[in-house]
């Protein structure tokens, strides 16, 4: 801008600086957004010199079974924990359809007879 020799060319230094300057900007932004994405894909492993043991055989078995045993009793009581809200619900559904059917039962009998 110093060296520049008339209007025209301080002109023309100051668009391209204006632009250069756009163009920083608009870089130093992706860099943010990149550091934001970057730091939602960090990953942290924990390690552990702890060794797990396995055992084999019948006990393992015995094991196994009385864990599987205990998951479907959970899943038994998750399950009836969760229906209990409905019951009343379907309860008064039942009674409709029970209703309805013998009031049909009840009209085709008197027609009938």
């Amino acid at each position: 801008m110093g060296r520049a020799g008339n209007v025209a060319d301080l002109l023309a230094a100051e668009s391209s600086l204006t632009q250069r300057q756009a163009e920083l900007d608009s870089l130093r932004a992706q860099r943010a957004a990149l550091g934001d994405q970057i730091s939602y894909a960090t990953i942290n492993v924990n390690l552990s010199a702890k060794p797990t043991v396995t055992r084999g055989g019948f006990m393992a078995a015995l094991q196994h079974g009385w864990q599987s045993l205990l998951s479907a009793c959970h899943a038994v009581l998750v399950t009836v924990g969760f229906l209990i809200p409905w019951l009343p619900m379907l309860a008064v559904l039942a009674l409709v359809v029970v209703l309805v059917r013998r009031r049909r039962l009840f009209r085709k009998a008197s027609r009938t007879g």
